[in-house]
């Protein structure tokens, strides 16, 4: 009997447990709206007991079950305002949240100041009327997909406590989402903006990533004093009008690879943790800006592959690793003043048919122009700027001046077995106008072409300059080159280096100056050398250093600088050559047609040839020579008083002949005591002539000598 009424009581309380319970939704399911008692839809009581279940609410599903009821995918505006405030009693959304698709929501949706706890999931609307969003705070995410607002939506100081997606949706009025807050992510991933209005996002606050692949906004952006915890990135987007960045602050990535900007963009005085990505950009507004002044980007900067057909502006720019754009097109101005860059600035194959300037920017490593073309008239301003290892600039080609008035380039870049990458490199560069580099301080410098195709400048500006290492000019053609007070410290190499119009190294200073297969301009005034020193000169042999010297402007200083470095090596004679040289310069002798002046000959005669103005006392032997010659002809020894000299044999009387003539050239010099024991008995006039002239010319020719001598040891 016990067993009995225990499998009973065990039954009972089985059926109880197993018997289906009803939901939420079909216990209490509304009747009426909340506030204004209205009777709730058919499709509305719908959507209520799918969501009471936890299942989404496609309104295509019902419109499919009742093809004949018009409004049966649509749903009032106040019924939604009443949903998502979870304003009706005794019903309680799953917790999937809200999910709906395919619906047409009819009226204003007026959530300002509204809750909304759970999360909202709605695809595939669309918003007849305004929504209102103002204030209102999400505690969960928001997700609007591929929906559409026919209205304005006024998001107002929005709260999110998650995402928020409005992926693919279609604005046809605005969009406001200032001084919001989302705690995840924001996506506007294929939304279109149609209507001409500013979408606003100023202010916003994004905890982790902005996404915007791929929409399109007709009307202004502004992003003002945004704030991204993550990334931004707007690949593919399309910009109709002005786009406004400025002050935004993203704490990762700034993407916007291939996007579009019709009109101009402003990203003034933002702030990118990481890195700003933007290759293969389109600008194509010739008027309106790319403005990026004051921008701060912690890592990479990276404008690959970009076209700007307005003017860009750099200024200001803060880039802490690399700023990358290669293959860029610059259609107007670029301005770049003040841009400060850790690393690397890359313009390699860069097209910039504006002028650019890049005064006072900062490098702290290298600047590479490969292939760089800068094709107005204009040229490249980059006065004051300073480079912390390398400036190379390669194969490029300059349509107007080159203007380095100023800069500060020195460093090592990389070395390897074959040479060393240092400070500032021209390679097989085509220079229509100036290059000028006054008052820079560089490192190192190269200028080189090749031997078939010399790097062409038609004006070299390098007066002022410091290179604290090497220079080197090779297979480089100049027309007018200017190098005054410039100052080498290092070995500085002219290799095959032709200045055509004029050269001007006035008060230059070299350690080690090489010249090889250079030539210089041959008008009167086309070489000035003046004050030029150096501790060494080599390369040309001295003759052709010294017809360098020659050829240039006279100053004493280059030959006696010249003058002293022969002697410092062992090479007095041509030390010799060179302080003739300067002396028939200084006198005006050092041409045949000058030597024709009769006013020129005493020099000529008593002090250049004879001696070589002092340098060569011995010399004036050669010349007393023929003297002495003559009167041993003329003198016999014959008439020798009191001294039988041998005349029988020849020598003797050779001997005897040059003696007597030595002993008369040379009175009370050399005193053989011949002179006044010949007494020849006849004299014709001739002889007397000669006597008298071979006696004047000896005291003349001794004075000379001792004269050099004093001058050539003093």
């Amino acid at each position: 009997m016990r067993t009995r009424l225990l499998i009973i009581s065990l039954l009972i309380l089985g059926s109880t447990w197993l018997a289906p319970r009803p939901s939420s939704a079909q216990v209490a399911l509304p009747q009426n709206l909340p506030r204004t008692q209205e009777p709730l839809t058919a499709s509305e009581k719908w959507v209520l007991a799918r969501l009471g279940l936890g299942e989404t609410a496609d309104l295509n599903t019902l419109a499919a079950a009742k093809p004949h009821q018009e409004d049966a995918a649509v749903l009032r505006g106040a019924f939604l305002e009443a949903l998502l405030n979870d304003d009706f009693p005794n019903f309680k959304i799953h917790w999937h949240g809200v999910q709906i698709r395919n619906a047409t929501i009819k009226g204003k949706v007026d959530l300002e100041g509204g809750e909304i706890p759970f999360g909202v999931k709605l695809y595939s609307c669309l918003f007849t009327d305004r929504v209102i969003l103002k204030e209102s705070r999400f505690k969960r995410s928001l997700w609007i997909f591929r929906s559409t607002f026919a209205h304005d939506v006024d998001g107002l100081r929005i709260e999110i406590d998650k995402n928020c997606y409005l992926n693919g949706c279609i604005f046809q009025g605005t969009l406001n989402l200032a001084w919001g807050r989302i705690g995840k992510e924001f996506s506007l991933m294929g939304a279109s903006f149609l209507n001409s209005m500013e979408a606003k996002f100023e202010g916003l606050e994004v905890g982790s990533n902005a996404i915007a692949h791929g929409a399109v906004f007709s009307g202004p952006v502004n992003f003002f004093r945004a704030a991204v915890g993550a990334n931004l990135e707007c690949n593919d987007a399309a910009f109709s009008k002005n786009v406004n960045f400025s002050e935004i602050k993203v704490n990762g990535n700034l993407g916007s690879h291939r996007a579009l900007f019709v009109s101009g963009a402003s990203f003034s005085r933002a702030t990118v943790g990481k890195g700003f990505l933007a290759t293969d950009l389109t600008f194509t507004d010739k008027e309106k800006f790319a403005s990026f002044p004051e921008m701060r980007i912690g890592h990479v900067a990276n404008l690959q592959g970009s076209h700007f057909a307005g003017p860009v502006d750099l200024n200001g720019v803060i880039v802490g690793d690399a700023l990358i754009a290669d293959r860029v097109v610059f259609g107007n101005e670029l301005h770049a003043n003040g841009l400060t860059v850790q690393n690397i600035v890359s313009l390699k194959e860069t097209v910039c048919q504006g002028p650019v300037s890049l005064a006072d920017a900062e490098i702290g490593g290298q600047i590479n122009a490969y292939r760089a073309r800068f094709e107005h008239a204009d040229g490249l301003l980059a006065t004051g700027m300073k480079v912390g290892q390398l400036v190379k600039v390669s194969q490029a080609f300059f349509a107007g001046p080159l203007h380095f008035t100023g800069v500060k380039i020195g460093g090592q870049l990389r070395a390897d077995a074959q040479e060393v990458e240092k400070g500032t490199l021209f390679e097989e560069v085509i220079f229509l106008k100036e290059v000028s580099l006054q008052d820079a301080q560089l490192s190192d410098l190269l200028m080189r072409g090749t031997p078939e195709r010399l790097l062409g400048i038609s004006r070299l500006n390098l007066d002022r300059v410091l290179v604290n290492r090497d220079c080197r000019l090779q297979d480089v053609a100049i027309g007018a080159f200017n190098a005054r007070r410039f100052t080498g410290k290092g070995e500085t190499v002219l290799q095959n280096v032709r200045v055509t119009d004029k050269a001007n190294f006035l008060d230059s200073s070299f350690a080690a100056l090489q010249i090889n297969q250079t030539t210089w301009p041959t008008t009167p005034d086309g070489l000035d050398v003046s004050g030029l020193a150096f501790q060494s000169i080599t390369g040309e042999s001295v003759a052709n250093v010294l017809a360098w010297l020659n050829q240039a402007v006279f100053d004493t200083r280059n030959y006696k600088n010249y003058q002293t470095y022969l002697e410092r090596i062992g090479r007095g004679d041509w030390a010799d050559a060179v302080f003739i040289s300067m002396k028939r310069r200084e006198w005006g002798v050092d041409t045949w047609q000058q030597r024709l002046n009769p006013l020129k000959w005493p020099l000529l005669l008593c002090w250049d040839w004879p001696v070589g103005y002092g340098r060569k006392p011995q010399s004036i032997f050669w010349f007393a020579l023929p003297f002495i010659l003559l009167g041993a002809i003329i003198l016999d020894p014959r008439y020798l008083q009191g001294i039988q000299w041998p005349q029988k044999n020849l020598f003797c009387n050779l001997a005897g002949r040059l003696l007597l003539s030595v002993d008369k050239f040379t009175p009370k010099l050399l005193e053989f005591g011949l002179e006044d024991k010949w007494q020849p008995p006849h004299l014709s006039g001739f002889q007397q002539f000669f006597l008298y002239a071979h006696k004047l010319m000896g005291k003349v020719f001794l004075s000379i000598f001792f004269i050099a001598v004093y001058a050539r040891f003093r």
